[in-house]
């Protein structure tokens, strides 16, 4: 937890708790409360990073959910809104890593064959969650990442998603994020 979030979260509920007429020990419960929620959700944003963003020719191209020739595609798409500020770190076996958060995609163009997806939490997570998917010529595939939060613990869910309509609106409603090798 950040201690300075702690800290000021802690005199905001303080302060927040005498406003309401509160006395003070009300006060001090308020401010450790609040000062308690604002430092595990600082504590929880913490492990994100700049990444940065697709090119925007890339991006066209990648909205068109139609690899080249030979070629299959893979997005990994973030929706939802539990822990969708988290950072959830990425990797597509062979093709590169990145982190996403909710609205944001990734992309890569492989080879027909198996492909390990491994996904984490950036923050308060203890394992790591990995799919393996089977590509063929010319597939496209989407899997649509989300986040369970636990009392102590984070993980990620990775769900193929198979019905082509919802699967061109999640990548239509999201913005692609660069793959870093």
């Amino acid at each position: 937890m950040k201690p300075i979030s702690f800290i000021i979260g802690a005199v905001i509920g303080g302060f927040l708790g005498g406003l309401a007429g509160y006395g003070p020990i009300m006060c001090g419960i308020f401010g450790l409360a609040f000062g308690l929620i604002a430092g595990s959700i600082a504590h929880n944003l913490s492990g994100n990073k700049k990444v940065a963003m697709a090119d925007p020719k890339l991006q066209a191209a990648a909205a068109t959910m139609s690899p080249p020739e030979g070629k299959c595609g893979i997005y990994i798409v973030r929706k939802g809104f539990v822990g969708g500020k988290q950072g959830m770190d990425l990797t597509i076996e062979g093709a590169g890593s990145t982190q996403i958060k909710s609205g944001l995609y990734a992309y890569a163009e492989v080879e027909p064959g198996h492909h390990n997806i491994i996904a984490k939490p950036a923050k308060n997570a203890k394992e790591e969650t990995k799919i393996q998917i089977t590509t063929h010529g010319n597939d496209t595939v989407v899997v649509q990442a989300g986040l369970s939060m636990g009392a102590v613990n984070n993980s990620a869910d990775l769900k193929i998603v198979t019905d082509a309509t919802e699967a061109k609106a999640l990548v239509a409603g999201a913005k692609m994020v660069a793959l870093e090798n």
